[in-house]
């Protein structure tokens, strides 16, 4: 028995499979590349950034203002710090990268089918009116957070200084 023609069949079953699962993997990619934009992902995550840019705007400026508060002016290096932490707040994250890596760890366990039905619905009108629902809540909800994380973190802190003192003491 020859084993040149066998080898080549199995070489070729397998670069057929290879081939079928690669485009099998495209199918799949694309799908959810689909699914994120009719989800309106990248609006979304706009939205969240403009409120966590906010906050850590906020955060950076109260910094700041407490020196003011105890009397000292902020001097030019202090200021040009603040401006460099605040530019690169706003420059940490981009919705396109947002939106790339949920696309790479979303419907992992969905069949080619089920993301196609998943695609349907956010293309039906019920799916957009749903889209559109969700980023009208989106500004809101993420300043609701941002103001209860603040709040809530600020408690947390107080109560773990009060803490750490009274194990001093």
């Amino acid at each position: 028995m020859n084993i040149k023609p066998v080898a080549l069949i199995v070489c070729a079953l397998f670069g057929c499979l290879a081939s079928t699962s690669a485009l099998a993997q495209d199918a799949r990619t694309g799908l959810i590349q689909r699914i994120a934009e009719a989800q309106g992902l990248t609006k979304l995550f706009d939205q969240q950034l403009v409120v966590i840019n906010e906050a850590m705007r906020t955060l950076a400026k109260g910094v700041i203002d407490r020196s003011v508060q105890s009397g000292r002016q902020p001097d030019l290096k202090e200021q040009a710090a603040f401006n460099r932490i605040e530019s690169r707040n706003a420059n940490m994250f981009s919705s396109k990268e947002i939106v790339a890596a949920w696309t790479a760890r979303y419907g992992h366990e969905m069949s080619i089918q089920e993301l196609e039905e998943v695609l349907r619905y956010y293309e039906s009108p019920v799916g957009r009116k749903d889209v559109a629902a969700n980023q009208e809540a989106m500004p809101g909800f993420s300043n609701w957070m941002a103001r209860e994380t603040d709040s809530r973190t600020t408690s947390l802190a107080a109560d773990f200084i009060a803490e750490l003192k009274a194990a001093r003491q």
